[in-house]
């Protein structure tokens, strides 16, 4: 009887400690619990989304204070740990009613967030402030530093019309931007120009990245090209390739896709694609068989002549509903720009429900979103700026001929 018993023991013991595992480490949890700062009760949902389901691990929280829900998200590693809100401060006057939710070890991953005109807004981005709201703010300020949401543009570095805030580089970040002779590789703590052309040219449309590689045809030839220029962005290491085809420069690049660059040349009507790894351009579209169209991994085909009106870009295909101009799913969150008079308004969801907005930033131009990591890349009028919930929005580079000529990009490439 008693070999009985610690059997049933130890079988309990074995149950319990696998559901742990299985419900922690492979399910995730969905987990609800209080929360009390003096007379203020918060009720709070905690739900722990797995990688596997998301893309990665996060931590989604509904927090109520009597009829208001503050609704967010963070992926912050708490190494999949329950019950991680230990501390609330609350802030509600005729205006605003702010949340700001403090983690364990006393961790600040996201600003305050704050209600104004039922609209949520961090408080590094809210349209404006008040006296009351500033004093509540010093009464926090020994745990709630707010200068770590502020922009920062020391340690400015001035290279022809760029101007660098080497302060704000991010490790393993690599940006590519294109000047009248080439282009410079921002990396690590600098900024490198890499010369390709023997004189300035103000419009260059074949052009991409492939991967780690920058390609451009040479624009030393005045009608018509058979080589490309390759740059290695991580080493800055140049390459010239010689392909069997003179390519006209009246066309535009489609877009890459896994080892290559695709383009359309309107001149002779057809598409080319040109192999980084193989250094060899092939013919894949004409006017008989269309030209070849990827849209996140999927192939299809499009005729030339709709190819020969329109510019289609790869990946481009945006998803858009009766209130947004571009929606996005990435990581967990929708992303959703609203064009209001000329510039976009920048707003994020948790996939879990659409209608639980943050207002996030404006932007003038909706083509030149990056995501890396927890990064969005974006532009507004000459700057080029980031965004991440742990440090808000940092402005990365100026180029003053942003105003002056549209044909100018930039580029993202971000070491694995």
């Amino acid at each position: 009887m008693k070999r009985i018993i610690v059997l049933f023991v130890v079988v309990l013991i074995i149950y319990f400690f696998l559901k742990f595992i299985i419900h922690d480490f492979v399910l995730g949890h969905d987990i609800d619990y209080q929360i009390k700062n003096g007379k203020n009760t918060f009720e709070i949902r905690e739900v722990l989304n797995l990688k596997k389901d998301q893309n990665v691990t996060n931590y989604y929280f509904e927090v109520t204070k009597d009829k208001t829900t503050f609704v967010f998200k963070t992926d912050y590693n708490f190494k999949k740990d329950m019950k991680i809100i230990e501390q609330i401060e609350y802030f509600k006057d005729d205006t605003y009613e702010c949340l700001l939710p403090v983690f364990k070890d006393e961790t600040i991953p996201l600003d305050m967030m704050c209600y104004y005109e039922d609209q949520l807004y961090f408080n590094h981005n809210l349209p404006q402030t008040s006296a009351q709201l500033n004093e509540f703010i010093e009464t926090i300020n020994d745990i709630y530093d707010f200068s770590k949401w502020s922009d920062s543009k020391t340690q400015s570095e001035k290279i022809d019309s760029i101007t660098l805030y080497k302060a704000n580089i991010i490790d393993k970040h690599y940006v590519v931007l294109d000047n009248y002779r080439g282009i410079y590789i921002i990396s690590q703590d600098n900024i490198t120009n890499v010369k390709l052309f023997d004189q300035d040219v103000y419009e260059t449309h074949i052009k991409g990245l492939v991967n780690d590689k920058f390609v451009i045809a040479n624009y030393n030839d005045e009608y018509d090209f058979n080589q490309f220029y390759t740059v290695d962005i991580t080493n800055e290491k140049k390459d010239e390739i010689i392909v069997n085809y003179d390519i006209s420069f009246d066309g535009y690049t489609n877009g890459s896709y896994k080892d290559s660059l695709f383009l359309v040349d309107r001149e002779t009507k057809r598409q080319y694609e040109f192999n980084i790894k193989k250094e060899e351009a092939y013919i894949v579209g004409d006017q008989k068989t269309g030209i070849l169209f990827y849209d996140n991994e999927e192939e299809t085909t499009i005729d030339m002549n709709e190819a020969l009106k329109k510019e289609y870009k790869f990946n481009k295909n945006y998803e858009t509903d009766k209130n947004y101009d571009r929606i996005d799913t990435v990581n967990g969150y929708y992303y959703l720009y609203k064009l209001v008079d000329d510039d976009y308004q920048v707003y994020k969801a948790p996939i879990e429900d659409k209608k639980e907005t943050i207002y996030l930033f404006n932007t003038d131009n909706i083509d030149d979103i990056y995501y890396i990591d927890s990064y969005i890349y974006f532009r507004k009028g000459n700057d080029v700026l980031y965004y991440k919930d742990d440090i808000g929005i940092k402005t990365l580079f100026t180029n003053s001929e942003y105003e002056f000529n549209e044909n100018l990009k930039y580029y993202l490439y971000t070491e694995v």
